[in-house]
């Protein structure tokens, strides 16, 4: 099914993955709780970014600086 997901990576680097399936967007949040959108991404990058042992070296390597990006603002926390 198309739909939001989302993952918790085994990072220091990244604190949240957020996928939109239906058009293709990843949104990172990082430690400094800035958000980046990344366009255009396979889910199977997704799929693979969640799971990836260092998923700060996979981002690197495979998503940063390969796909168009945009600076989403600070991630909100709600209690």
């Amino acid at each position: 099914s198309r739909g939001m997901r989302a993952c918790r990576p085994r990072s220091s680097f990244i604190d949240r993955i957020v996928f939109d399936e239906t058009g293709g967007v990843l949104t990172v949040s990082g430690g400094g709780r800035r958000r980046y959108a990344y366009y255009e991404v396979p889910r199977e990058l997704y799929d693979q970014l969640c799971r990836a042992v260092s998923a700060g070296q996979f981002f690197n390597e495979r998503i940063k600086g390969r796909f168009a990006c945009r600076d989403v603002g600070e991630r909100r926390r709600f209690r």
